[in-house]
């Protein structure tokens, strides 16, 4: 069985770097915020709803066309997982707040730092090139 879910690379302007966007995970693991799609779903309706459903941001903005997709077996079930997480941004104060249930943590982390936590590998190069296009993206700065 194929499990889907959508998330986001979050990436955000602070004083003196660009930091993103990653939950804590009920088992403890680091990574973007992501979610299964519900229903009739597009797979940026998912992601948008999962974000903020994890972390209670509600303004940033997804770039549809900027996608990765990441496919791997879950241990504990067998069953085969594809994650499309698409690079998104915002240039809100919002401060992140994790939700009993979907999270433990919701938190900014610098890209070194970020690169450093996330575990796995696929995530991890989604990251180094995500923060690339992010950089080279002609976004106003205004909110």
């Amino acid at each position: 069985m194929l499990e889907k879910s959508c998330g986001a690379i979050i990436f955000r302007k602070f004083r003196f770097q660009t930091k993103v966007l990653l939950v804590k995970q009920l088992n403890n693991i680091w990574i973007f915020p992501k979610g299964h799609i519900e229903g009739n779903e597009t797979p940026v309706e998912t992601a948008h709803r999962e974000v903020m459903e994890e972390t209670k941001i509600k303004n940033f903005h997804i770039i549809p066309d900027i996608k990765y997709v990441d496919n791997y077996v879950i241990t504990s079930t067998g069953n085969d997982k594809e994650v499309t997480y698409f690079l998104a941004y915002t240039h809100d104060n919002e401060v992140p707040k994790h939700v009993s249930g979907e999270s433990k943590k919701a938190k900014y982390f610098s890209i070194k730092r970020a690169y450093k936590i996330i575990k796995n590998q696929a995530p991890r190069e989604f990251l180094l090139d995500a923060y690339e296009k992010y950089q080279n993206l002609n976004i106003s700065t205004h909110k």
